[in-house]
Formats: structure tokens, C-alpha cells, sequence
């Protein structure tokens, strides 16, 4: 029984030690602030964020120390940091003196006010780029930025609406700030890494695809608590919608990290060919895992599949391809082509797949050819041949 008695004292005292930790942890932060807050002129709210973000991964329930982020994100111009993080003080602590002190920062920084005319700011911005109506969407966000400069996403979205407008440069140059404003942004380096492809400077954007992917995994590796504390994200509603939005960027970068290396390739030195294709065909694999109903994804498998001669992954990703998308006359082509494999003697399914094409493209002499040869390898019927080599001579006469 003593013993007994003893163990409960030993695990009381333990939990005891844990509480005064986690509570002198909090308290660490929180002075920690307010100590840089009062005796540096001028206070280096940079800073005072960093401790502040770094505080609530360890006590994400510390009332005080969102409050103190909230005042520090208002001094910089994060407004809807500050507004968010004031919502997860009252969230917290509802007590009438939390109120009063959330109140009084509302009013002196005019965080709501700010914050509500920036989101729509933002928010019109974003519409307008969905309807093409670039140059008013421009207007938008420079206001937008305006109101609050430190909004890394603004910047984000300048770069999105200056690269639609052909200007790269000064997109390129708005990346660049998103990530130093949030090195930690994923976005930036997804957007950063599009333009690069699309400027088809594929090696340039392998760094910020590799880096978007890294930091993006490890934001997915986060406990739900400490992803909520991270980004204020204050309703499930909110939580699943941003968790819905990192697993689609991180299968848009794999998509875009695949598609560099099989661009690479024609550029590279042999003895390097197939391993930069085994990396673009795992890239790839993670994107039609991440998003199955991704069409270019599937397609872009396929051809990388048939450059490694894999003819049974090739024939999977193109009926892939197909099923999504009945009309993509390139994905029935490749279809036709590897049915016909030796490895794969799917002639029947091969019939199946030029016809699709044919009727899409009636006029292509060489299909009546490759279907012929198709019949002839099945023993087919040889009037049925030859009907197919007249059709494809009559298209090949000169008109």
C-alpha cells in the first residue's frame, strides 16, 4: 500500500514539474515580448513576430501571446494577421479584460476597418483575374497594397496578374518579394517556378520547385493544432479548406517538377538521361496520386513511361488519359501505337483505339496505313487491307 502511495505521489509531482514548464514556457514568450516592446527604441517588431510565431507551436493556447502578435502584426501592417490573431486572443480568453484590450487595438490601428477593405481589396482583385480583366485587376492590387505592404500574398498575386500581362520581369521581381516578406511562402516559389517553365528556362525552376515541395510537406506534417495556431485558422471550415489547398499545390509541384525534367533531357548528357527521367516519372507518379483526374499529368506519364520502355505503365496512364477525356485524339494515338506492341498484343484493343482516331481525323492518310498494318498483324481480311491503302492513297493524290 505505501508503495502504492508512493508511485501516486512520484506521478503527481511529475505532471506537477510538466504544467509549471509548459507554463514558464509561456511566460518566456510573452515577456520575452514585452520586454523588447518596452526597452528598444524603436522596437524591432520583426523580431518580437518571430518569437511570438515561434511561442504559439509550443503553448497554442496562450491567450496573451496572440495579443501581443496581434499589436505586433498592427505596427508592421499585417492587418489581417492582426485581426485574426485578436480573434484567437477573444477565442481563448473571452474575459471582459481581454475584450477591452482587443477593442482598444482595434480602434487605435483600425485593424477591422483595414482588414476588411484590404480582403476586399484582395478579393475583388482575385475575381477579376478569373474574367481576364487584367489591367483593372492591376488597380486593385496596388491599392490592396497599399493599404497593408507587408501582405506577402498581394504581392504573390501582383506577380500572377504582371505574368498573365507578358511582363516577366516585373513579375519575377514581385516573386522575389513574396519570399523575402515570407520565406516560408510555398506559394511564391509554386508561381516563381511556373513562369520559368513557361519561359521554358526548365533547370532555372527546379530550385523553387524542390524548395515549394520541402516546405510544403513539412507544413502538411504539423499536428491540426499547430497548423490552426500557425495560420490563425479559427473554424474546421477554414482548416480544411487551407489543408485542401496545400495538397493542391503540392501535386501542382510535382506536375511542374516532372514536366522540367522530361524537358531536360533533350538538353542533358546521356549517361545522365535516365536517371533525370526515373526522377521525372516519380514526380509524376506523386501528381496523378495526389490528383487523380489531372489529364496533363497522366499524359506527360505516359510519354515519360514509354522513354523508360515501360509499355504496361504507358498503356495504364494513356487509358487514363482517355477516360478523362474521350476527345484527346493524342491519347487514343498513343493508345493505338503501344496496343500494337510486341509486349503488349492488344490488336483488337489497338482497332478499338484508331478508329477513335480516325474519326477525329479523317483526313490523316497515314492512320488508314497504321490501321491496315494492324489487320495484316491480326490475319485480318485482306479486301478490308486494301480498302484502307486505297483510302490512303486517294488522300495523298494532289488535288
Amino acid at each position: 500500500m505505501k508503495n502504492q502511495k508512493l508511485v501516486f505521489l512520484t506521478i503527481m509531482v511529475m505532471i506537477a514539474v510538466s504544467c509549471s514548464h509548459l507554463y514558464v514556457s509561456a511566460s518566456m514568450y510573452t515577456t520575452s515580448i514585452k520586454v523588447r516592446l518596452k526597452t528598444e527604441n524603436p522596437p524591432n517588431y520583426k523580431k518580437a513576430i518571430e518569437i511570438g510565431e515561434e511561442g504559439i507551436q509550443v503553448t497554442p493556447k496562450d491567450a496573451e501571446l496572440y495579443y501581443l502578435l496581434a499589436e505586433c502584426y498592427a505596427h508592421v501592417g499585417r492587418y489581417k494577421d492582426a485581426f485574426n490573431a485578436y480573434e484567437m486572443a477573444l477565442s481563448l480568453d473571452s474575459s471582459p479584460k481581454m475584450k477591452e484590450k482587443v477593442e482598444k487595438g482595434d480602434q487605435e490601428y483600425n485593424i477591422q476597418g483595414r482588414h476588411f477593405y484590404w480582403a476586399s481589396a484582395y478579393n475583388k482583385t482575385t475575381r477579376m483575374v478569373q474574367h481576364d480583366s487584367l489591367d483593372d485587376a492591376l488597380n486593385n492590387i496596388n491599392n490592396a497594397i497599399e493599404i497593408a505592404p507587408l501582405r506577402a500574398e498581394a504581392y504573390n498575386l501582383r506577380g500572377l496578374i504582371l505574368s498573365k500581362m507578358g511582363k516577366d520581369e516585373e513579375a519575377e521581381k514581385d516573386y522575389a518579394e513574396t519570399i523575402k516578406i515570407d520565406p516560408q511562402n510555398p506559394d511564391a516559389r509554386l508561381t516563381l517556378a511556373e513562369l520559368l517553365v513557361r519561359k521554358q528556362k526548365y533547370g532555372e525552376a527546379l530550385k523553387p520547385l524542390q524548395e515549394s515541395i520541402k516546405l510544403l510537406e513539412e507544413i502538411l506534417e504539423l499536428k491540426p493544432e499547430e497548423l490552426k495556431a500557425r495560420y490563425f485558422l479559427t473554424s474546421d471550415e477554414s482548416f480544411e479548406k487551407f489543408k485542401e489547398k496545400l495538397n493542391l499545390n503540392k501535386q501542382r509541384t510535382h506536375y511542374f517538377l516532372g514536366v522540367c525534367y522530361l524537358q531536360m533531357v533533350g538538353k542533358i548528357e546521356e549517361s545522365q538521361k535516365k536517371p533525370t527521367l526515373e526522377k521525372a516519372f516519380e514526380a509524376l507518379k506523386t501528381a496523378t496520386s495526389l490528383d487523380s483526374t489531372d489529364v496533363n499529368a497522366w499524359y506527360n506519364l505516359g510519354v515519360n513511361a514509354l522513354q523508360l520502355s515501360r509499355p504496361k505503365e504507358a498503356l495504364l496512364a494513356f487509358e487514363k488519359v482517355t477516360i478523362l477525356d474521350a476527345n484527346d485524339v493524342e491519347g487514343w494515338n498513343y493508345l493505338s501505337l503501344i496496343r500494337s506492341l510486341p509486349e503488349i498484343k492488344d490488336y483488337p484493343g489497338a482497332i478499338v483505339a484508331i478508329d477513335k482516331v480516325i474519326e477525329m481525323k479523317p483526313g490523316d492518310s497515314e492512320l488508314y496505313i497504321r490501321k491496315a498494318g494492324i489487320l495484316s498483324r491480326m490475319g485480318g481480311n485482306k479486301e478490308e487491307i486494301n480498302n484502307l491503302l486505297r483510302k490512303a492513297q486517294e488522300l495523298t493524290k494532289p488535288k
